[in-house]
């Protein structure tokens, strides 16, 4: 698992040095990329992504997992957007998941997931210290998903 840690590792810090705006690089599923000062790492599916993924966990203060509810199971093709307080863009991705990792700067920012045309929002804030916040979004089975605001 080390090179791919290592691989992915380079292919971020090349990117940071382009300043490139969209995805950039993927390996087997796994996409990278960033725009402005947010870079981020969509996939984990299969056991390669998630061991990838693991690896960068630590270079990464929001962490999003999208899942079913009641059965855990995750959920890709998540169409993503944050914005800053102010709703300033600061990122979009139309197909990600089922796990997110994204490096932001400190402060509140707005993020909403759309699956299968049932949108969820939720209000994060990141703070100075650098400490992570894992953000989780479940959707139900169809019954259940009117409830989902």
């Amino acid at each position: 698992m080390k090179p791919i840690r290592t691989m992915v590792t380079f292919a971020l810090a090349c990117g940071l040095q382009l300043g490139m705006g969209s995805a950039w690089a993927q390996e087997d599923g796994l996409v990278t990329g960033s725009a402005g000062a947010v870079t981020y790492a969509s996939g984990g599916v299969g056991d390669d992504q998630r061991a990838a993924l693991a690896a960068m966990k630590p270079d990464f203060n929001l962490r999003l997992t999208f899942a079913t509810r009641g059965s855990g199971d995750l959920k890709a093709g998540v169409a993503l957007a944050i914005t800053d307080s102010k709703r300033k863009p600061m990122m979009q991705l139309a197909d990600s998941g089922p796990n997110v990792y994204v490096k932001l700067p400190a402060g509140t920012y707005w993020i909403s997931a759309t699956l299968d045309g049932q949108e969820q929002s939720r209000s994060v804030t990141l703070g100075r210290n650098g400490a992570a916040r894992d953000v989780l979004f479940y959707w139900g089975e169809p019954a259940d998903q009117a409830t989902v605001r």
